[in-house]
C-alpha cells in the first residue's frame, strides 16, 4: 500500500504547479486584452468643439521666416528664336509748301561827284 499512496502524492505537486502556472497565465491575458481595450478607447476619442459650444480663441502670432533655400541649378539655355518678317516700305511724305516772294529792295542812292566832301567816317585813314 505504500506503493499506492506514493503514487497518489507525487502527481499532486506538478498537477498543482501546472494549474498555478495557467491561472497566471489566463490573468495576464485577461489583463492584456483589458489594457489593448483602454488602448482602442483612448484612439477612438475626440473632441467635437460643436457639442461643446466653445469659441475658439484669437490666433497666435506668425513664427518666424525660416531661412532661403538653397538655389536651384541654372537652366538650360532655350532655343534660338525664328527671324521676324521684313517689315514693308514707308508712305513717302507730302510736298513741301512753295515759298513766299520776298519784298523789294530800296532803291539805291545816287552817288555824289567825286569832287565833293567826304563825311568824317569816311576819311581817309594816314599811311
Amino acid at each position: 500500500m505504500r506503493f499506492v499512496n506514493e503514487m497518489s502524492r507525487r502527481p499532486r505537486r506538478p498537477f498543482v504547479l501546472r494549474a498555478a502556472l495557467i491561472t497566471v497565465l489566463v490573468v495576464q491575458s485577461a489583463a492584456l486584452v483589458a489594457q489593448d481595450m483602454q488602448i482602442d478607447d483612448l484612439h477612438a476619442q475626440h473632441i467635437d468643439l460643436q457639442d461643446e459650444h466653445l469659441k475658439p480663441g484669437p490666433s497666435g502670432p506668425p513664427g518666424p521666416t525660416g531661412p532661403p533655400g538653397p538655389v536651384g541649378p541654372a537652366g538650360k539655355d532655350g532655343k534660338d528664336g525664328t527671324d521676324g518678317q521684313d517689315g514693308q516700305n514707308g508712305t513717302n511724305g507730302r510736298d513741301g509748301r512753295d515759298g513766299h516772294d520776298g519784298k523789294d529792295g530800296k532803291d539805291g542812292t545816287d552817288g555824289q561827284n567825286a569832287a565833293s566832301m567826304t563825311s568824317p567816317s569816311e576819311s581817309p585813314s594816314p599811311t
